[in-house]
């Protein structure tokens, strides 16, 4: 059997995972939970309410580099008309 010093990479390596394990995934998973739910909002657009889905996986990712993570419209009701609308929607979330 092996010493784990005789191949420092490995332990830094599993040090490296454990880390993650316990830092990064309560993050990601805090916020894919925050943003798994439709929501609803004001259009800027239209004046008028109306529910959306935001991209759950994209914001929970995001949410590991920065404290702000970027969202981002997945579905949203007024589609497939108003498609291409600019999400100014998300500044209320």
């Amino acid at each position: 059997m092996t010493s784990p010093f005789t191949h420092p990479w490995l332990l830094i390596g599993a040090l490296i995972a454990v880390a993650a394990l316990y830092v990064v995934l309560p993050v990601v998973m805090q916020a894919f939970w925050r943003y798994r739910r439709p929501r609803t909002f004001v259009c800027p657009d239209t004046g008028g309410q109306v529910e959306i889905h935001l991209d759950a996986a994209h914001a929970a990712v995001g949410a590991a580099y920065d404290q702000h993570p970027h969202l981002r419209v997945k579905q949203c009701a007024l589609w497939p008309d108003r498609r291409n609308c600019e999400q100014a929607c998300l500044k209320q979330a």
